[in-house]
C-alpha cells in the first residue's frame, strides 16, 4: 500500500496534567495510540513536559506494540481534527498503562532529562502506524524516586 505525503487529515492531541507514577520501578507506557481498524496513521510529532525541577534521567523509547497494555486511562485526552470541519478521529489514546503492552518494534530510544521537554519529531513524513497497531511512548522508570505531573501534545495524520 503506497501513501503519498500531503494526503490525509491532520489530528492534534493533548493529554494535560497527568500524574506519571513511578510504577514500582517497572516500565510504564506513558502514552499509546491505537490506530483505527481500517485507518493507518503517521505520527509526526510529540512533546512531553513535566513539572520536575531535579535532574532525573529516564530511559525512554518510542515503538510499535503488538498487543495493548492495561491499567491506563484516557479521560484527559483531547483529540481535534484540523480543520475543525474534519471527521471525528477514531484512534484510541491512552496513558499510564502500568502493565505495558507487548513491544514489537523500537523505532527510537533516548534518555529524557525529565526537567526538560522530550520531543519525538518525524516531520514531514511521520512514523507509519498500520491499522489496528499501537504507537507507544514507554518510560523505564527504575531510577525515578517519586511520581510527577506531565503533559503530552502531538500531531498525526489520518489516512482515511
Amino acid at each position: 500500500m503506497a501513501i503519498e505525503a500531503g494526503i490525509g487529515e491532520k489530528v492534534s492531541f493533548q493529554v494535560k496534567n497527568i500524574t506519571v507514577p513511578t510504577n514500582a520501578g517497572a516500565d510504564l507506557d506513558i502514552l499509546s495510540i491505537l490506530a483505527a481498524a481500517s485507518v493507518p496513521i503517521a505520527i509526526q510529532r510529540m512533546v512531553i513536559t513535566s513539572n520536575q525541577s531535579s535532574a532525573q534521567t529516564v530511559p525512554i523509547l518510542v515503538g510499535i506494540l503488538t498487543a495493548t497494555g492495561s491499567g491506563g486511562a484516557s479521560t484527559n485526552a483531547s483529540v481535534n481534527a484540523e480543520p475543525p470541519s474534519g471527521g471525528t478521529p477514531g484512534e484510541t489514546i491512552t496513558y499510564n498503562n502500568t502493565t505495558p503492552g507487548t513491544l514489537g518494534t523500537t523505532t527510537a530510544s533516548s534518555f529524557w532529562q525529565i526537567f526538560n521537554a522530550y520531543e519525538f519529531n518525524r516531520k514531514p513524513g511521520g512514523l507509519l502506524i498500520t491499522p489496528a497497531k499501537l504507537f507507544v511512548l514507554r518510560a523505564l522508570l527504575g531510577g525515578v524516586g517519586s511520581s510527577f505531573a506531565a503533559s503530552i501534545e502531538g500531531e498525526y495524520i489520518r489516512y482515511a
